[in-house]
């Protein structure tokens, strides 16, 4: 068993859905169509969005809701695309976060059969058909990570290598030149502080390491 440090309370864990589902539901004649999809940008899911409107283009309404971001920054977006206010986008958006989902996107969109639903039949349309669209999706637990570079001298490439297969890190790329090696390393975020303070204390200080971004994965 691998002696990685112990994470900070997992608030670099999220779950999402590892592909597309889709699901559908009639209601007093209209036919209503949900299709889920992983996402990890705003840009991502209106993409996805304009990607359904355009196989969907006779449909009555598209009906959206979508939640992306990285820790606390997360960003919520619904859109009732002509249905009255808060009965469309708003409980696709709650099936989500009833699953606690992040990073994921899901369109409903409706075909008008001729008998109107009221505004309390078409939330419950739109929640029904937005959590079984959920349901059937796989979904999956990710962590958002951490990519470090760093540098060292190859007399330290032992304790380095030991410090990254400690804290369960994934060496991404690698260069080796006359000078110190070069390597870009991905961890878990909630790992990333003890990680840094080891490779410090590991290489004496000699090390640079630079932590470049935070991805998801």
């Amino acid at each position: 068993m691998k002696m990685a440090e112990k994470d900070s309370p997992d608030d670099d864990r999220y779950w999402t859905i590892r592909d597309r589902a889709r699901s559908s539901l009639t209601v007093r004649g209209s036919r209503f169509i949900g299709i889920a999809a992983p996402v990890e940008t705003e840009a991502a899911a209106d993409v996805f969005i304009g990607e359904i409107v355009k196989t969907y283009h006779d449909a009555t309404h598209h009906c959206t809701a979508y939640r992306v971001g990285k820790g606390s920054r997360v960003t919520e977006r619904t859109h009732d695309d002509g249905e009255p206010p808060g009965t469309a986008g708003r409980p696709i958006l709650e099936a989500i976060l009833n699953r606690d989902l992040r990073n994921v996107v899901c369109v409903v969109t409706r075909y008008f059969g001729g008998v109107k639903l009221g505004t309390g039949g078409l939330f419950r349309a739109y929640r029904e058909c937005a959590s079984d669209t959920l349901d059937r999706a796989r979904i999956e637990v990710r962590y958002e990570q951490c990519i470090f570079k760093l540098r060292y001298a190859y007399k330290h490439t032992g304790i380095v290598m030991h410090l990254i297969d400690r804290f369960e890190g994934e060496v991404r790329t690698s260069a080796y030149d006359d000078a110190r090696p070069m390597m870009r390393v991905a961890l878990r975020r909630s790992r990333a502080d003890a990680f840094t303070r080891a490779i410090v204390e590991g290489t004496s200080g000699s090390a640079e390491i630079l932590r470049e971004e935070v991805r998801t994965n």
